[in-house]
């Protein structure tokens, strides 16, 4: 598992998170638990972050 490489995030994915974003402010969270470790976040951590971060974090196979 050392040797996997996280999806690299294009974008066309950084677009496509913030096109299927329908709120409309900055306020806006969700509360997010990690499947994966990365750079900054270990397994089993949890974060509150903006919906289109999240879908990043999806996109790379980070959270459900």
């Amino acid at each position: 598992m050392a040797d996997e490489k996280a999806k690299a995030v294009t974008k066309d994915s950084i677009v496509l998170a913030q096109t299927e974003y329908k709120g409309n402010s900055h306020f806006d969270t969700e509360d997010v638990k990690f499947i994966k470790d990365s750079d900054f976040y270990k397994e089993g951590d949890t974060d509150t972050v903006h919906p289109t971060v999240a879908a990043i974090f999806r996109e790379k196979g980070l959270i459900k």
